[in-house]
């Protein structure tokens, strides 16, 4: 009867923790979770809708086209987004929430069973249920990165199946975590598998050979699709990674950690000596060394919240705290964090409370109200999504097929298709392109909006509009030089130009690899348009039509609050387009550097923010569709200078010399097809983002894709008429399915014959 009740509560505290913290809000941050793991999953449902099948291996609307396995990190093949399948009248956001509570109720009652069955007192084993709870890491990446913590539940569950040494039952389980989170499943498979060694000093491997084979068509195509994009960054030093974290913030109330208190160390740092010493040194050396974080990050990063794996581990060390003994020689240790923070009180009282209840061996029940302060600080109303940017940024605004930019609230919109006939070529994603990453940035100078070069946001570009073929523009702003007004919806203008570059045509006027690298960075944002790069075709002579306007001095800014300035271009008064450039050298590297000019935002990160975006160098294109030459400038507070400013400017008429492509019907997994008659021979070039997995045929006969503009999918023809296909499928995922498919086959196989015997 007692089992039942902590059950009830366990699962009634969660949602009314939740209900408080929320209120009146949705139970999602308003960037992770509004722009990916609410967006993503939803154009999954609409891409099973529209193709009739459930593993759509391409994405068409996001990133000039790209492998569906680069979003698979935000949810693919999870038990909510196949059900979300089913309830097309039920938003993602709905569901997700939902979900992600009944994640939390599970994780808690997974946790109380897995440690009663272990013999603990019933209420001793609530209690650590709590912390799990009372961790600011699960409620907190409940409503942001929710693969951080969506697989803890299966975690306890395997944990437990463990312990009954019920290994089919393992394996489901194992199965599970791989299919919430890929890239916590290896930390959390060197869990379980640990956890076998030492409490059953055995070495089982077949559940998790299994459990890698079954889930093979999530983790292959995913992890191909890494190692071709892999990006490159500084390594952590060997002082670094073997130089002790005293902070522990990989233990303490940081939602990026375990999320914990002082009561948590205090348990890790008494069973040293107990039975239960292993677990404690295992967690205790992987907190304090960035090694154990760096190789169970997959030496991508020493950060530390790949140790949220411990969490369970944590769980068991804490059921029986208020038994242990301290030793006087554990003093130090239990002390020690206190002297390597930067803000040392709360711990300070925390440990001052945690000894006063030890002590006295009681207060159990009281100490919880320290893990619940924690919660309650760290989600803040601010950190959620409040129903009228909700409504603001979910509401639909009808456009004319063809891509489409969104220039209002493009950070929180980036990853949302609105309509399936208007694709989008923004995207922000953990894993992207590189090379469409680099065009984006490096070639085609868009603004960087964030402190990281993962998101590509929408933003004024009139070389880019052109080049990719951006037909309509959603803005609140005036419409770039060459865009008309076509329609108001909801406040917002939105404004055609059917004079852009289609998806794919023909040249015969292109330019090489020695001509490009020749030319200076912005003397190539209209050449490319004119004359597009073929690597070892015979170039055709251009002089790009750009040219300076003004020089001006260094400015030295020393700004205590944001400030905004007026200054007036007579060019944009002409409708030209207007480049502006400089450097940027901050006195203080540490600081964030954002300057605005007409909306179009530039930012440069801190030098200490884990995704360091180097973006020093800031330009701005203007194109105003009207006779305004006012540009208004907004400068982040701080010292900084501005070095190398210049201002360039261009006429809006592009004529490149180009032959158009007839469109066909697409078949089965094309992304392109069209028909075209040459007089000569020329290349057709292509915006479709290039990576691997393309087919291309010529008059049914496989042709090479040639990568052109330095990003894009291009094929050489010969004189004649033509008919072109271009298809993709994502690299391993054949493999993988026929991998998991035989997999689960013998799964299944012996699975009734150990039931018959």
């Amino acid at each position: 009867m007692k089992r039942k009740i902590h059950l009830t509560i366990l699962v009634i505290v969660p949602i009314l923790l939740i209900a408080c913290i929320s209120h009146g809000y949705w139970f999602g941050s308003r960037v992770d979770w509004l722009n990916q793991h609410i967006v993503f999953p939803d154009y999954y449902r609409h891409m099973v809708w529209k193709y009739h099948t459930l593993w759509p291996e391409y994405y068409p609307h996001l990133q000039a086209g790209s492998n569906a396995f680069a979003f698979s990190y935000y949810g693919f093949m999870r038990p909510d987004v196949l059900l979300s399948i089913l309830l097309p009248q039920v938003s993602m956001a709905t569901i997700l929430i939902v979900y992600m509570v009944g994640l939390i109720d599970l994780g808690a009652i997974s946790c109380y069973r897995w440690l009663c069955d272990k013999g603990y007192p019933s209420n001793w084993c609530f209690w650590s249920a709590f912390f799990y709870i009372f961790s600011t890491a699960v409620i907190f990446q409940s409503h942001r990165q929710i693969m951080f913590v969506n697989f803890l539940p299966f975690l306890f569950l395997a944990l437990h199946a463990i312990d009954q040494e019920n290994w089919h039952p393992l394996t489901l389980w194992l199965v599970l975590i791989v299919f919430h989170s890929y890239f916590f499943s290896m930390a959390a498979f060197i869990v379980c598998f640990l956890t076998i060694r030492i409490e059953k000093r055995q070495w089982k491997c077949t559940p998790f050979l299994f459990a890698i084979g079954i889930s093979t068509i999530l983790w292959l195509p995913s992890l191909l699709y890494i190692i071709e994009n892999k990006r490159t960054g500084p390594s952590p030093s060997l002082i670094q990674l073997f130089l002790p974290d005293g902070r522990m913030k990989s233990l303490f109330y940081d939602p990026y950690g375990c999320g914990l208190t002082m009561m948590a160390w205090i348990a890790i740092i008494t069973h040293t000596k107990q039975e239960k010493k292993v677990y404690a040194w295992i967690v205790v050396v992987c907190m304090l060394f960035p090694l154990a974080s760096y190789i169970l990050n997959g030496f991508l990063y020493a950060r530390v919240k790949i140790l949220i794996v411990f969490l369970p581990w944590i769980c068991l060390l804490l059921v029986d705290v208020f038994e242990q003994h301290i030793d006087i020689w554990m003093w130090p240790l239990i002390v020690l964090p206190i002297f390597f923070q930067t803000q040392p009180v709360w711990l300070m009282l925390d440990t001052y409370f945690c000894v006063c209840l030890l002590k006295r061996n009681k207060g159990r029940w009281l100490y919880l109200s320290v893990p619940l302060i924690a919660v309650l600080c760290t989600n803040t109303p601010s950190t959620f999504v409040s129903p009228q940017t909700y409504q603001k940024i979910t509401q639909n605004i009808q456009v004319p097929a063809g891509r489409t930019a969104y220039f209002s609230h493009s950070y929180r919109t980036v990853n949302r298709i609105y309509d399936l006939q208007a694709p989008r070529l923004s995207a922000y994603s953990s894993t992207y392109n590189k090379r469409y990453n680099h065009f984006f940035y490096d070639v085609m100078k868009n603004p960087m909006v964030a402190k990281h070069r993962t998101g590509m946001m929408d933003a004024p570009n009139r070389f880019f509009e052109q080049m990719m073929g951006i037909q309509n523009i959603v803005t609140k702003g005036p419409l770039p030089t060459g865009y008309h007004w076509i329609d108001t919806q909801k406040g917002y203008r939105i404004g055609q130009n059917k004079n852009v570059l289609p998806l794919a045509y023909v040249t015969h006027t292109t330019m090489n690899q020695k001509m490009y690298d020749h030319l200076p960075w912005i003397q190539r944002l209209d050449t490319l348009i004119e004359r597009p790069l073929v690597s070892n075709s015979q170039p055709t002579p251009y002089t790009s039509k750009i040219h300076l306007a003004a020089t001006l001095p260094n400015q030295n800014m020393h700004l205590k609050h944001t400030t905004i300035k007026t200054i007036d271009i007579p060019a944009i008064k002409n409708k030209q387009i207007v480049i502006i450039d400089f450097k940027v050298k901050p006195k203080d590297p540490t600081k964030t550097t954002t300057i605005t000019i007409n909306g179009i935002k530039n930012r440069l990160s801190s030098i200490h923010s884990p995704y360091y975006n180097h973006n020093t160098h800031f330009v701005y294109i203007l194109s105003q569709n009207h006779r305004n030459g006012h540009v208004s400038i907004q400068l982040s507070k701080g010292n900084y200078q501005l070095q190398d400013i210049q201002i360039h400017v261009r006429t809006a008429n592009f004529q490149p010399q180009i032959q158009k492509v007839t469109s066909l019907p697409l078949k089965d997994h094309e992304v392109y097809a069209g028909h075209v008659q040459l007089n000569q021979k020329g290349y057709l070039i292509t915006s479709l983002a290039y990576q691997n997995g393309y087919t291309c045929r010529v008059d049914g006969k496989i042709a090479q894709p040639k990568l052109v503009n330095t990003a894009f999918v291009g094929i050489p023809l010969s004189k004649g008429t033509h008919t072109i296909r271009i298809s993709y499928h994502a690299p391993g995922f054949h493999a993988g399915l026929c991998i998991s498919s035989i997999s689960l086959l013998i799964y299944i196989l012996r699975r009734k014959i150990y039931a018959l015997h």
